[in-house]
């Protein structure tokens, strides 16, 4: 009886063998690899960099929002200056709100960065000119940082109505919406910085109550969720010297961050004319951290130091600046500061 022919199975009838969860996670890894690189841009103020979780995320979206007169347009100038004395980054100011000027600049201290270009101060009308500024700038060969002053003015030109009640339900939304889309993943890429800076108004919208219209900031939901840091500012009282009114204290909140925990409170000191203190958010720091106390006579008694005591705000003041490096070492140390 003739043998029959044995059928020599092709690749395709063995079974396939099933690849083991490692090898797949393995694999979706290697695919879809993730940066979690985040490198940080201090905006020059330890507490605010505290506050942010370690400054301005670079590549990323940043937005400051508050009331009128608490100091954001000042805070972002003082840290566009920094940056850019700082690092090798390019820093533009576009200034929609035609608010800053030669006095205002000097004051803030960034007169010499503006006088040699590393602070480029831009005077934009018109969304299109955000537009243009952006496209010319994108392929720079070095990294930029941007200050929008103010988020809210560049999409109030970009609506084709003076009225601001038919800007704020519909148009601004899509017009924030279309921004942050068309902007976001060339931002990341190209390690381009923007920090917008937004005033709380209030919003004709859907609200319980008409006669008491909800107080946020301006912005539909795709802009606010490409936000990757969102700062809230608030004025909490006056600083007084000598009777005289010289600033005001801000109760300063990060309320979103993508990237780090960073929900604690902080009073910001603001002095008319010239910004935050220095002196006055370490001294702050100090007395979160049991470092200092007040009265008639000051003591400061750093971790690992002698103590010291000294006697008026004029020697406090002229103590810290002498040893501010040595402040924010020990306010690392006991975790005061996480992030700065």
């Amino acid at each position: 009886m003739a043998k029959k022919a044995s059928k020599k199975k092709s690749s395709a009838d063995k079974p396939k063998k099933n690849k083991s969860y490692s090898d797949v996670i393995l694999g979706l890894q290697k695919d879809f690899p993730v940066d979690q690189k985040i490198e940080w841009i201090s905006s020059g103020s330890v507490l605010l960099d505290e506050i942010m979780g370690g400054g301005f995320p670079k590549g990323m979206f940043t937005e400051y929002h508050g009331i009128e007169g608490v100091g954001k347009s000042t805070f972002a100038l003082q840290a566009g200056a920094h940056i850019a004395r700082n690092n090798d980054i390019q820093v533009f100011y576009h200034d929609y709100e035609k608010a800053m000027n030669d006095n205002y600049i000097e004051a803030t201290h960034a007169k010499d960065v503006v006088a040699d270009g590393r602070l480029v101060w831009l005077r934009p009308t018109t969304f299109k000119d955000f537009e243009d500024i952006f496209d010319a700038v994108k392929d720079m060969d070095r990294p930029s940082f941007h200050i929008v002053d103010s988020i809210a003015s560049i999409t109030r030109s970009g609506c084709d109505t003076e009225s601001v009640e038919d800007a704020v339900i519909g148009k601004d939304s899509l017009i924030q919406t279309r921004l942050v889309k068309k902007y976001k993943n060339v931002c990341a890429a190209k390690g381009i910085t923007i920090l917008w800076i937004n005033q709380i108004r209030a919003n004709i919208d859907f609200s319980p109550n008409p006669n008491k219209p909800t107080t946020k900031p301006a912005g539909g939901k795709a802009y606010s969720h490409a936000l990757d840091v969102r700062v809230a500012f608030s004025r909490l009282r006056q600083i007084k010297e000598d009777y005289v009114v010289v600033g005001q204290i801000d109760g300063v909140q990060c309320i979103k961050n993508k990237f780090r925990i960073s929900q604690h409170k902080y009073e910001l000191p603001f002095l008319y004319g010239y910004g935050i203190s220095m002196i006055k958010s370490l001294e702050q720091l100090m007395k979160e951290g049991s470092m200092y106390s007040g009265g008639q006579t000051n003591t400061i008694n750093l971790p690992g130091k002698n103590k010291v005591q000294l006697k008026g705000k004029p020697a406090l003041h002229e103590w810290i600046i002498e040893h501010r490096d040595e402040i924010v070492e020990a306010l690392r140390n006991v975790g005061v500061l996480k992030y700065a």
